[in-house]
């Protein structure tokens, strides 16, 4: 627990020095950003000093044992939060904390559901800073172990050539075909999202080669920007690493991290397979064949594998350290030589001391964003724990959706996505697994399906105008209007809010259940978002017209639910819309498929 208050004092103070809207210039400090910086020193370092007086010694929610000094030390660190996390993620996530503060002093004077008996000021700041219930409560403990040392893994990876590797792999073998541009964009994000599990940090480092190739292909714009913003943002929904959630999840829900792996492995490859569909009916659609010169060859192919299979390595190692029963941190330390030496297969990717360092460097400035989210969502934690808003808030739900787990899987949604666009995706989860999770769980969906439902619609928020970020960068990347840039990344992104209402209604497809219904699950999910493809993109072999669209949207729908007469009807409405479109289609130009 020590460790929690060790880690969160030099990456808070990192915070004040790197994320400085005081600066005169460029590169040059003021010094109001370095007394912030040592103020969260010293008081990280009072609490560190004090550790056992101030909470092992001393009974929680006994405010009357803490001295001015450290009611102000706790009033200044909360203050430290907000206006780090003001400069690193703007100022939504800080007013949902200073909401949830009002709300835990004025408990008397709320009415209906909302009133509670309240907490006095000096309250406030015990159990916010002073137990492990608030700031240092399980998610700082998970962001200070296990996501830092994989953010570590992937910075590691990343530094050692794979992602170009990747590219050029994806390039031998879809560059030829129809969008081959915007299917190597979806093979390279995804592989890279995987170790970066950072949607915006995918765009920025696949997005500078991938977006140009697209645009040169033929494809406008911002849907290359769009494409590169859905692809990358599958990086959360992906394991290994997931941006960090997979860990969270593994502590909150009590499920182990292998087992969350495996079940999020097969939506998260639905994703990507629908996306796929989409670029591939959208380029057949518009007339883009494959990149520019690229030719299907499987013997470039095997080529890239013979030269550059060592970059599997760390993946390999990352697997066979956890089937053999070594817990995710010892996994992805002990893979870390791995990295190093796979580099060195080849002369132009050998790690140094000077590329170990940026990869240090870049894994520091990445957890400083997810400490900030964390601790900021355990304030808000500690308050719905102490205030019983959670209870509250479980049974409102319950009593909007009634008997209907559909109602309360629409409110749960909307719940995570409003989270998703003014909170950090593992904050909005956070905050999500605490009030909305249990609420869905009463209704009997398993543990793993109300978990990985609530990061599917946070995670959607990353690419969802006005606020996601990653689309922002997208389109800057690819010099196309942000907002038309995020509305296409939805568009290509549309599995993620029909793909976690899917493997609600058919746990299945995450590995509950025997191998022969994972399997049928499996055959009806590609068969549904195959359907939703064509009723988007409404070209296949030609342009499908508005009723075929209606009809393959509707039936890709209705093979959502798990009701027998529902999936009859959906199978049969798919069946009927493609025969008929197929022969009413005129071919009126070549197809690339």
């Amino acid at each position: 627990r020590l460790h929690r208050i060790l880690h969160l004092g030099p990456i808070l103070a990192l915070c004040f020095v790197t994320y400085s809207p005081s600066t005169i210039q460029a590169g040059r400090l003021v010094v109001l950003d370095l007394v912030l910086a040592l103020l969260c020193l010293v008081i990280t370092g009072y609490l560190a000093l004090n550790f056992s007086l101030l909470y092992d010694d001393r009974m929680s929610l006994d405010p009357g044992s803490l001295s001015h000094l450290e009611i102000a030390m706790g009033v200044i660190l909360i203050a430290l939060l907000l206006e780090a996390s003001r400069r690193a993620m703007g100022n939504w996530l800080g007013a949902l904390v200073v909401l949830f503060l009002i709300y835990a002093y004025a408990g008397p004077h709320m009415t209906g559901v909302l009133e509670h008996s309240g907490f006095s000021f000096t309250e406030i700041i015990d159990f916010t800073i002073f137990t492990f219930d608030g700031i240092f409560t399980v998610p700082l403990a998970v962001a200070s172990s296990y996501i830092i040392m994989f953010l570590i893994f992937g910075a590691f990876v990343v530094e050692s050539g794979a992602n170009r590797f990747y590219t050029e792999l994806a390039q031998a073998l879809v560059g030829s075909a129809a969008g081959g541009a915007g299917k190597i964009a979806l093979i390279s994000s995804a592989l890279v999202g995987s170790i970066t599990g950072n949607a915006t940090a995918n765009v920025a480092i696949t997005g500078p080669v991938t977006i140009p190739m697209m645009k040169r292909a033929g494809f406008e714009s911002h849907v290359a920007g769009a494409i590169e913003a859905a692809a990358s943002k599958g990086g959360h929904i992906l394991p290994p690493v997931m941006a960090g959630i997979v860990f969270l999840m593994s502590e909150i829900s009590g499920i182990s991290y292998w087992q969350i792996c495996l079940a999020s492995a097969i939506p998260a490859s639905l994703y990507f397979l629908s996306a796929g569909f989409q670029v591939h009916f959208y380029a057949t659609r518009h007339g883009i064949g494959g990149e520019p010169g690229a030719v299907m060859d499987m013997q470039s192919a095997w080529h890239l594998l013979v030269q550059g299979w060592q970059h599997f390595l760390p993946f390999i190692s990352i697997i066979a350290f956890l089937a053999t029963g070594y817990s995710p941190i010892w996994a992805a330390l002990w893979s870390l030589p791995v990295v190093v030496l796979s580099s060195w297969f080849q002369k132009e990717t050998r790690m140094g001391i000077r590329h170990i360092g940026r990869a240090l460097d870049r894994s520091v400035m990445t957890v400083r964003v997810v400490t900030l989210a964390v601790a900021l969502a355990g304030i808000i934690i500690s308050v719905v724990f102490y205030t019983g808003l959670g209870s509250t808030l479980t049974s409102v739900l319950r009593d909007l959706a009634g008997t209907s787990l559909f109602v309360a899987l629409l409110l749960a949604g909307l719940f995570c996505l409003l989270l998703g666009l003014s909170c950090t995706v593992i904050a909005a989860y956070i905050l999500t697994a605490v009030l909305i999770v249990p609420t869905v769980m009463t209704l009997g969906i398993p543990a793993m399906a109300a978990h990985l439902f609530t990061v599917y619609l946070a995670s959607v928020a990353t690419i969802t105008p006005p606020v996601g970020s990653t689309f922002f960068v997208a389109a800057g990347l690819a010099d196309a209007p942000p907002f038309r840039t995020g509305w296409a990344a939805l568009r290509m992104a549309s599995a993620a809010f029909v793909v976690p209402f899917f493997f609600v209604y058919h746990p299945e497809l995450l590995l509950i259940g025997s191998w022969t219904e994972t399997l049928l699950a499996g055959v009806l999910a590609v068969t549904m978002v195959f359907s939703l493809a064509l009723a988007i993109e409404g070209w296949f072999r030609g342009p499908l017209d508005v009723w075929k669209r209606v009809l393959l949207g509707a039936a890709g729908l209705l093979m959502v639910s798990n009701a027998a007469i529902h999936l009859v009807l959906g199978l049969g409405l798919f069946v009927v819309g493609l025969i008929w479109h197929l022969m009413s289609v005129k071919r009126s130009g070549p197809d690339y498929a």
